[in-house]
Parts: C-alpha cells; structure tokens; sequence
C-alpha cells in the first residue's frame, strides 16, 4: 500500500497499481544490486529486520532523476516476513547542496513525514531466487496476528522523526517517543506543553504574544484542519544549549479522521551547507570580479561563460557582448588562433590541466593588446573536461620593453663593428708610411684619444648629433685663449661627428 506522496515522489499518478517489478524498474541501474542486496537482508529472520538506504531514481512522468532516502522495518511470524512498514523521502536538494559545497560527508540521516514521505512497496518480489512468502504485502494481511491501529502505533514510534496526530478540534491524540523526548523539536514552550491530551490551537493562541512563530503556526494548522490547506510547511530555527538548530514543521490533514499529522524534520545540516554554498559563491564572486586580470570562463568549444570587469575593460566590450560571441576565438589575432586550439585540445586529451602563452587579442576599436593567457582545467569526476578558467594578463608594455631591448641589441652589435672598422682604418693608417715606430705609436694612440672623445660626446647625447662647436672646442682646449671659435650652429650626425672629429684632430 503506497500513499499518495509516495508515488507523487516515484512520479506516478494516484491510482496507479504499484508492483514491485515497477519499482524496481524505476531505480538507476547501478543502484539495483544494492537495494536488492538490502532488501533481501531485511527479509533474512536471523538479521535485524530493518535497512536504511539511499538510492536513485528515474521518476516515471518526467524522467528526472532524484535521489531517496528509505527505511524499512520487517515484521515475522515463525520465521517468515508477513508485512513491511517504512518511509522514504526525497532528499536531492539536500545531495545537490552538499555536492556544490564539496562535502563528503552525509548530512544526518533523516526522514519525511506525510505527505513527505509513503509506505514502502512490500508487493510480493516474483518468484525465483528472490521470492518472498506472497502474504508479504502491507497493511492488509488475514494472519490476524497485529490489528492494523497496533501496526501503525509501532510503526509511529520506530519513526525517527518527530510525529504527533491530532484529531479534527485539534487535540493531540498520539506522539511518538522521538517528539516526546525532544519536546516536539521547537525548543521554546510552545513545544514542551505540546502533549497527549492539550489541544494544539489553543497552545499556539497562548503562545501568539511570546512565540514569534506561533501566530504561523497557529494560521496553518487551522487552514488544514478546516480544509482550506492541503498542506503547511515552515522552517524555523531555535537555540539549543550548544548551538542553533534548524527544523522543517509539516501539518497534513487525515483524510478519515479529519484530523491531521504533524512532523518536525531536522533541516540544520542542510542549512550549513546552504550557508557554506553561499558563502563560497560570495568568495568566489569577489575573488573573480576584483581580480587584477582578466578571469573568463570558457566552454570546452572555447564560448565564453562569464567574464570579469577587468577583461572587458582590457578588450573594450561589455560583459553581454563578450558572452554573446561564437567562440572566443573571434577575439583572438588570426596568427595566434591556432596555437589557443591546439592547448585547449591537449587538455580535452588529458595531456596537461595547466597551460601558459602569450597571445594577441583584438579589442573592439581595432588595436592590439598583447597578453599572457593562462587556462586551467575543471574536470568532471570521470576525469573528462567539464569547463575552463581563463586568466588574462595585459603584456604589452613588457612586449614593447623586449622589443626595445632587441632594437638596442641589434644597434649596439652594427655600432660595434662600425667602431672597429674605424679602428682598423686609423692602426693601418698611422703604422703605414715613413714614420718610426715610436711616432707611428704616438700618432695612433692620439687618433684613438680623438675618436673616444667623439664617442664619449656622442654616448652624452644618445646618438642624436653632435654641434660641430662642441667637438672642436674639445680637440682644440689644450691651446687655452689662444683659439676662437665663432659662426652659426651646426649639428654634426653621428657619421660626421667621428670624421670631424679626427679631422680637428690631424689639424690641431
């Protein structure tokens, strides 16, 4: 016997015939062998009787897949099962906040109450290996042995969660042990005078001027006793002495009675991981838009998922208009595109999960920008490329720094070997001829002092020219007042400097 949340949670419509065939069909293939596994055990006489199990399923109207949390107490008679008692809940919320937070490990283990939760299909399994006696069935069963108001007392106080059933003035008819241990779970006195015989309305109007949730509480257990509610659901938070706690209150009417069904589910894990997801989306947030790069996300075909404000300043573009691009090749210069592909396809082959070069990209009024581009890896758990972090980084004045440095390079290398074509010219000119050595050294070490000086001037001046003043006033100081110099400015180029200069020279 199925209730009716539980097939809404399989996806199946409410009068659906539910067999254990079509359950079992609905479960993800990779999870039948362990259900089965627990199931079977449960069946077992000599085990406990029980099993908790988490499995997935594809939901039969839409497809999607869900994750469940199930737990199912065994009753025998003489050895052989004759019914099954449990719930299950839907827990993919909770699976996907702790997936995205990066918690490994399992949030408290807790279970829904109706209609959060449905009896656990306990038709027959087919016959053969894993056949079970076929009086196995639910709550209707002709061994007589437990009334069903029996089963469903034991059924209420195995429960963990935190039940109390009212009757339709709203008196507390029956709790189970976990609620009158817990005090119903709202740590405040609304809760603690929450017991068998009070009536649950006028508690909560009692508690209306000290209780902030009690108003709340009040409004939608009315509305589904009196019918106006087909459900009513609150989360609140109360402090208990170590730490604050978070709990889901859920009222369901019975539909027999017209009376209705209250649960208290502890939600705090679920809280903290909601919290911890939102305070690393608020990190992350801060950390990529104040980036002092560019920072991009990028799909495996290189589109652009977000991108940061520092690399739309960099290309001149707005957030929107970067995203709508084709790829992000389109920004790229057409001489550098192919060596981005072949990095991003080295790391869809798994050969690295890092990448650095440098790269041109064209901003959007036409310049270039040279940039150094690095990627990173996001990788899914089967070890597949799942997305891409881009960091981008302004080069270009270190790229017009190197390319100074190699103009400067090259000047200094043609500057070299004109500087030692000069003096190989001046050695053979002052050792040739009739001179004696001693003279010939003389005349060539004066040359040499002459053409220095014109390289010590030209040096001063960064090679941009020489007044033709300046170099004859240094070859013709030694002659003191005796030399004047007068007429118009002349700037000498740098050729010009060194023969003027060793003209003066060989005429001082």
């Amino acid at each position: 016997m199925w209730s009716r949340k539980a097939k809404a949670i399989f996806g199946l419509p409410a009068d659906a015939d539910i067999t254990h065939d079509l359950f079992v069909s609905l479960l993800q293939p990779g999870d039948v062998s362990t259900y089965r596994t627990a199931w079977a055990a449960a069946l077992d006489p000599a085990g406990t009787g029980t099993y908790t199990l988490e499995y997935r399923i594809r939901r039969a109207n839409d497809g999607h897949e869900r994750w469940i949390d199930s737990t199912a107490t065994v009753e025998f008679d003489k050895g052989r099962p004759i019914r099954v008692v449990g719930t299950l809940r839907d827990v993919t919320d909770e699976k996907n906040a702790a997936l995205r937070s990066n918690r490994t490990e399992r949030g408290k283990t807790a279970f829904a109450t109706s209609p959060g939760f449905g009896e656990l299909p306990v038709t027959p399994l087919p016959a053969g290996p894993d056949a079970v006696p076929a009086n196995v069935l639910a709550f209707e069963t002709a061994s007589g042995i437990h009334p069903v108001a029996d089963l469903f007392r034991t059924a209420l106080q195995s429960l963990p969660l935190h039940i109390a059933v009212l009757d339709r003035a709203g008196t507390v008819v029956l709790v189970n042990k976990p609620w009158t241990d817990s005090a119903g779970y709202t740590g405040d006195r609304l809760s603690a005078t929450m017991t068998v015989g009070a009536n649950f309305r006028d508690v909560c109007r009692q508690s209306t001027t000290s209780t902030a949730d009690a108003e709340r509480v009040l409004s939608g257990i009315e509305g589904v006793l009196n019918g106006t509610l087909p459900l009513f659901e609150m989360e609140y938070a109360c402090q208990d002495p170590v730490e604050q706690q978070w709990y889901t209150m859920t009222a369901a009417p019975l539909a027999a009675s017209g009376g209705a069904i209250v649960s208290h589910d502890c939600i705090t894990d679920r809280k903290r991981a909601d919290r911890a997801v939102q305070a690393s989306e608020v990190l992350f947030r801060a950390t990529f838009d104040t980036a002092a790069v560019g920072m991009a996300h990028l799909t495996t075909d290189r589109r652009l998922l977000r991108a940061n404000s520092q690399l739309c300043r960099l290309l001149g573009y707005d957030h929107s208009e970067l995203c709508a691009m084709s790829t992000f090749q389109q920004i790229v210069h057409p001489d550098d595109r192919d060596i981005g592909v072949a990095h991003v396809e080295m790391m869809r082959a798994g050969g690295a999960d890092t990448c650095r070069w440098q790269q041109r990209l064209l901003r959007k009024d036409g310049l270039v920008v040279w940039v150094m581009t690095g990627l990173g890896a996001v990788r899914q758990p089967s070890g597949a490329l799942d997305y891409l972090v881009a960091s981008v980084e302004d080069v270009s004045s270190l790229k017009l720094a190197e390319q100074r440095q190699d103009t400067l390079l090259h000047e200094l290398a043609h500057r070299g070997k004109n500087l030692l074509s000069v003096i190989q010219a001046i050695a053979n000119c002052s050792l040739s001829g009739e001179r004696t050595l001693k003279d010939a050294k003389t005349v060539l070490i004066g040359r040499l002092q002459a053409l220095a000086t014109s390289y010590d001037t030209l040096t001063k001046v960064a090679f941009d020219g020489v007044l033709l003043d300046v170099i004859l006033r240094n070859e013709l100081r030694s002659f003191g007042g005796r030399v004047h110099i007068a007429g118009p400015p002349v700037k000498l180029t740098d050729k010009a400097t060194q023969t003027i200069a060793l003209i003066a020279h060989e005429l001082a």
